[in-house]
């Protein structure tokens, strides 16, 4: 399947039968809305993770950025 919007997504899943659908427990999200949205409307039981290595990527982005200032106002 190509691309990520909500609609083709959901479009492409809702044929898998609701039982199976209800079976998922967990959805890992890489933090987009667009996978929520997915979520909420395919797998009504499954729980929403975030990606845990996005959240890494993110947050040593940040602490980089904060590292970096900080040099540069010591300086």
């Amino acid at each position: 399947m190509a691309g990520t919007k909500a609609d083709t997504v959901i479009s492409f899943i809702e044929p898998i039968p609701l039982k199976l659908r209800n079976q998922v427990t967990e959805i890992t999200l890489d933090m987009a809305a667009n996978i929520g949205l997915i979520d909420q409307k395919c797998f009504p039981n499954a729980t929403q993770v975030t990606d845990r290595f996005l959240v890494q990527k993110l947050a040593l982005e940040a602490l980089q950025e904060i590292r970096i200032k900080y040099r540069w106002h010591k300086q």
